[in-house]
């Protein structure tokens, strides 16, 4: 949509980490407007669900734990609009059914919704295919001690996108995932040699780098047709 047009949005599990600040972030960013924040609509009396149902999103924002994904999918259903879901460590049966929902609304997967990830994701799909056989490649991501999934929704994302380059490489093999107290998320991608070595690297400082490509993502998405999209079509559209 046109960057002068008003988003309108529904957070489904806004009082996590990410919600939250995808939340505040669209309180006080001009061209969207926070229709309703939920923390579980399976929470909700049926009246609270009925008030939220009488509301016309452009694109509901998932950021439960699994299965949440699948009662947010419900709602965005129920509007016909996008659904952009950023939960990571979701079930394959959850990732099925939502990927056959494609076929019904537009669905944006983003386990990481920071536009810098989406460029990096860029970066190593383009160093797996230049150095092919040349370097071994491995994985390391740090999160804090709370994050319930290992390894990230991330590195798997970028193992999977490596190994479709170069299956050799078998990435998804190769990720050491550290959990620590306090810990400031990172990734990092390293491809070695005999006597070199490159190494890719990404920190995120705070949560709002995440919110604000999930805005971005929002954006992106609002009254696209149905299919499955990721962040590498935001980035490649920008």
């Amino acid at each position: 949509m046109d960057r002068t047009t008003q988003i309108h949005i529904i957070v489904h599990g806004s009082e996590g980490r990410m919600g939250s600040s995808v939340v505040s972030l669209a309180q006080e960013t001009q061209g969207f407007e926070l229709l309703a924040a939920v923390r579980r609509l399976d929470r909700l009396s049926a009246t609270e669900y009925a008030e939220i149902a009488s509301l016309t999103p452009d694109v509901v924002l998932d950021f439960t734990i699994d299965p949440g994904p699948i009662s947010g999918l419900e709602l965005a259903e129920k509007f016909g609009c996008p659904f952009l879901v950023g939960t990571t460590g979701m079930s394959q049966q959850t990732t099925e059914k939502l990927v056959l929902a494609s076929n019904r609304v537009p669905l944006l997967l983003a386990p990481n919704t920071s536009i810098m990830v989406a460029r990096m994701r860029q970066l190593v799909t383009m160093a797996a295919a230049v150095f092919q056989d040349q370097t071994s490649i491995s994985i390391e991501e740090t999160h804090r001690s709370t994050k319930r999934d290992a390894p990230s929704g991330t590195a798997l994302d970028l193992a999977a996108a490596i190994d479709a380059i170069n299956p050799k490489a078998r990435a998804h093999d190769h990720i050491k995932s550290n959990r620590l107290e306090g810990a400031s998320p990172s990734h990092e991608i390293r491809f070695e040699a005999p006597e070199e070595n490159l190494k890719i690297f990404h920190n995120a400082r705070s949560n709002m780098a995440y919110a604000r490509g999930a805005l971005a993502a929002a954006r992106w998405i609002a009254g696209r047709p149905p299919g499955c999209y990721s962040m590498d079509d935001v980035v490649s559209s920008a």
